[in-house]
């Protein structure tokens, strides 16, 4: 059998329960660290995006950073856990522009933004992966819509 069969591994669905359940929405899985903390991304019933941490014990934390937009496509998108269980994303606001932060395995959210990183709709910080030593990268796109790459320390 190809290697992608079920016949090859044991799956685990995992639904967070701030994710809809219609169609295009549900539950995006990105990332599993070492301790097997899982982090993803949900899709809402109004299509709006939360950020989530599954516990290796199976306990679903769903978060918002507090400037996370509400509409439609807008909301939280965390896509990188380290082996300490803070996690890296991005956000869009209310004005669809996008922006990084880090969040602590307590649940503090540090929202931030690149120097250079333009303020219209689909421009802004998008953060991707974090360290151990809270160094997070990502990229940015200017005003001019160029991209950039950064890199961010504590």
């Amino acid at each position: 059998m190809p290697p992608w069969s079920a016949n090859h591994g044991t799956f685990i669905e995992i639904d967070a329960p701030c994710a809809g359940t219609g169609s295009d929405q549900g539950t995006f899985a990105y990332l599993a660290n070492a301790k097997g903390s899982i982090v993803g991304t949900v899709r809402d019933g109004s299509l709006v995006y939360h950020g989530f941490v599954r516990s290796p014990g199976g306990t679903i934390t769903c978060f918002d950073p507090p400037d996370a937009g509400t509409g439609t496509f807008q909301g939280t998108i965390a896509e990188w856990i380290n082996q300490h269980g803070e996690v890296s994303g991005s956000y869009v606001d209310a004005s669809y522009v996008f922006h990084g932060f880090l969040r602590t395995k307590k649940g503090k959210i540090t929202e931030f933004d690149a120097p250079g990183a333009g303020s219209g709709p689909g421009y802004g910080t998008s953060t991707y992966s974090n360290n151990k030593k809270g160094i997070a990268a990502g990229q940015l796109q200017d005003d001019s819509g160029v991209l950039h790459g950064y890199l961010r320390t504590p």
